[in-house]
C-alpha cells in the first residue's frame, strides 16, 4: 500500500509515458517493477466502466481460478 497524490501535472505525465517505474521494499528488502502505460490516456479520458460488468468479470475470474487450483496436477 502506498500513498501519492495524483495531481494533474502527474496525470499528464502518465498520459504521455510509456512506462512507470515502482520501487519499493518488502520486509526491508527492495523490490521494483514497471508498467506499460499504453492505452492509459484513452482509459483515463474514455468513459466509466460499468461496475456491473467489472463484477461479473471478477466472479468469473475466482471461479476460473479456483478451477484452475482444483484441477492442477499434483507436485508430489
Amino acid at each position: 500500500m502506498a500513498d501519492y497524490k495524483a495531481d494533474t501535472d502527474l496525470i499528464e505525465r502518465l498520459k504521455k509515458g510509456q512506462g512507470l517505474a515502482i520501487q519499493a521494499f518488502e520486509k526491508g528488502r527492495p523490490i521494483s517493477f514497471s508498467l506499460p502505460l499504453t492505452g492509459f490516456a484513452k482509459a483515463y479520458d474514455g468513459p466509466a466502466s460499468d461496475p456491473t460488468d467489472l463484477n461479473q468479470r471478477q466472479d468469473l475470474s475466482g471461479k476460473m481460478e479456483s478451477h484452475s487450483e482444483d484441477h492442477a496436477p499434483d507436485s508430489k
